[in-house]
């Protein structure tokens, strides 16, 4: 799965070609890429500045996670340990949520927006996955896994129900959205642990009927509850 997913976004890269001006000016915002860091990145993403291409929302996609300091290494790691997962006593979804987020949820709305005008399934899975990860650590208020793994070990059903329903209902939306992409046939996670979470949470009989306004907030607070049980 995660060479899958690497080869993905390098295959989508190197569909930019040169036949134009435009294209000429993401080959070079690509090649800016290649060497940026959070601090620089949007000195590359201004050379695609007024371009409405695929391509060009690859570019700003891709800046969106470099600016959180999400890079290539940062997602195989995380996409590893959910490969893996070989201590019982550990979420691989927990580990996944703790590297895999943005600085906050506005910065994760523009990526999912940027990254689902790419036309790459690949690329808005992963923005919405960052997406879940950035609501779920900004509930913690967590700065890293050992934050987040000691919030979800605490968790009881008094906790999880005195929740922000705004918080709740953002990430129960998210995980609704994204569940069907990447656990369905063929979808990225299917058979992981992430998708074993998800859909724990989305088959609960708990569940009220999708078109009741608490719908979203049960399905999240059914996640957390499921993350507790794991990682405990």
């Amino acid at each position: 799965m995660i060479k899958f997913l690497i080869l993905s976004l390098a295959t989508t890269l190197l569909l930019i070609s040169c036949e134009d001006k435009d294209d000429d000016k993401i080959y070079q915002a690509q090649m800016c890429l290649n060497n940026a860091t959070s601090a620089t990145v949007d000195t590359c993403v201004a050379k695609v500045a007024g371009i409405g291409t695929s391509q060009a929302y690859v570019i700003r996609c891709s800046a969106d996670f470099l600016r959180a300091d999400i890079t290539e290494t940062t997602i195989v790691n995380a996409l590893d340990q959910l490969d893996k997962n070989n201590d019982p006593n550990k979420s691989g979804t927990v580990t996944l949520f703790a590297f895999l987020k943005f600085g906050n949820t506005t910065l994760a709305d523009a990526a999912v927006a940027n990254c689902l005008l790419t036309g790459s399934a690949t690329l808005h899975d992963l923005a919405l996955s960052a997406k879940a990860a950035t609501v779920i650590n900004s509930i913690a208020g967590s700065v890293d896994l050992d934050d987040l793994e000691t919030w979800v070990d605490s968790l009881n059903p008094g906790m999880i129900d005195a929740l922000n329903p705004t918080d709740l209902l953002e990430l129960g939306e998210t995980l609704i959205e994204l569940a069907p992409s990447i656990c369905g046939d063929g979808g990225q996670f299917e058979g992981n642990k992430v998708c074993v979470d998800l859909n724990a949470a989305l088959s609960d009989p708990s569940l009220p009927a999708t078109t009741d306004p608490s719908y979203a907030e049960e399905v999240a607070k059914l996640l957390l509850a499921q993350l507790q049980v794991d990682n405990g």
